[in-house]
């Protein structure tokens, strides 16, 4: 306990303050005679001190008694004549301006313990809040951390479920894929050994009216290499072999047969960009893509439209490149295919690049998602 601490405890017990106002005086005059004559003609100095105490520990009322007291005293036994009588105004005056000090002495002792009385009750008021407050946070901290472990939890589990959901579809699209190729692949190598048997009883018999028989033969060979293209491609394993091509004259070139792809309800318009740069490119896959993509337009305006394929020159900046890793900074050509159809939802558009990823229904073929191959700038 400090200094103040002691002072705020004595106030609590009044008997102390009122003890300290009748035993200080006696100190002073005590210590007064002590010291003799050396403070002769200063009769209340050892005074200030007692009622200065007994206002500290005490209050007004202990240090108003104290300061009676010492008055009474200094005028019996320190001030000419001594004993109680009137004095002359001589004494009058030390007497009043002894009470006027004494008394202000007292008010502001009195103001300063009671100012800090009440800032140490607001202090501790403080300190409790604070401790109270504290308590609060920790507890809130305690709830949101336990909150933000059930989020993480299920975040865990919703993106496990995700993650299984697309597998399903993968295995599903895969299942698409594999069964439409062992048809295709079945009634191509039924056509080959078909042919091929035939062509054999033939050669058995003699005949050698065999090369239709042959054709046939090759055909269903080559439609079944063409297919296999197809799948090596689609998994990167067929390497490109790009050319330096005008990819207006391309998409020229398309477009009538596009036309007929799409049928009467659909309008293709071309909008071919003046000037621009020749492309290194494989011209098979990018007619591949070109109609992968317009058959998909026709798909979502099953009542009609209009497609638009557009080309234009792009050039890809470094801050573009920091964005899109999987790009290179330079410059290129865009092939810009817009439809007034059904669009996709965004969480189809998030899986729109991702390998074996359909969403047609079976019999409707496999729609498989669309690949990102890497480009080169020209």
């Amino acid at each position: 306990m400090d200094l103040f601490g002691i002072v705020l405890w004595v106030r609590k017990r009044r008997w102390i303050g009122y003890a300290i106002a009748l035993i200080a005086p006696l100190v002073g005059i005590f210590a007064r005679f002590v010291i003799g004559g050396v403070l002769a003609g200063f009769p209340f100095v050892t005074f200030f001190p007692p009622i200065l105490l007994a206002a500290v520990f005490g209050g007004r009322v202990p240090g108003a008694i104290s300061t009676v007291l010492c008055g009474l005293l200094a005028d019996y036994f320190l001030i000419e004549p001594r004993g109680f009588r009137l004095p002359w105004p001589a004494g009058w005056a030390g007497m009043a301006a002894f009470f006027l000090v004494a008394a202000t002495m007292i008010g502001f002792i009195d103001f300063a313990v009671l100012a800090g009385a009440r800032l140490t009750k607001a202090t501790e008021l403080l300190r409790t809040l604070n401790g109270k407050l504290e308590e609060r946070v920790a507890d809130r901290t305690r709830e949101l951390t336990k909150i933000t472990a059930q989020l993480r939890d299920e975040i865990r589990i919703k993106e496990a479920a995700e993650t299984q959901l697309r597998q399903m579809q993968r295995m599903q699209a895969i299942g698409q894929l594999t069964s439409g190729i062992a048809h295709d692949f079945n009634n191509m190598l039924s056509i080959v050994i078909g042919s091929l048997d035939i062509a054999s009883r033939r050669l058995n018999q003699g005949r050698a009216d065999i090369g239709g028989l042959i054709e046939n033969a090759m055909s269903g060979a080559k439609r079944a290499a063409t297919l296999t293209h197809q799948l090596l491609a689609f998994s990167r394993r067929q390497p490109l072999a790009p050319v330096v091509i005008d990819v207006n004259a391309l998409v020229s070139n398309l477009s009538e047969m596009l036309r007929r792809t799409l049928g009467e309800n659909i309008e293709l318009e071309c909008v071919l960009s003046g000037g621009l740069w020749r492309t290194s490119v494989d011209p098979g896959q990018l007619e591949n893509a070109i109609l992968n993509l317009v058959l998909n337009s026709r798909d979502a305006m099953p009542n009609g439209g209009k497609l638009t394929i557009e080309t234009q020159n792009a050039y890809l900046d470094d801050t573009y490149a920091e964005a899109h890793p999987e790009v290179i900074a330079g410059q290129y050509v865009m092939i810009a295919i817009t439809d007034i159809g059904t669009g996709m939802p965004p969480e189809i558009a998030a899986a729109a690049f991702e390998p074996f990823f359909t969403t047609k229904v079976e019999g409707q073929g496999t729609g498989l998602g669309l690949e990102a191959y890497p480009v080169v700038p020209c």
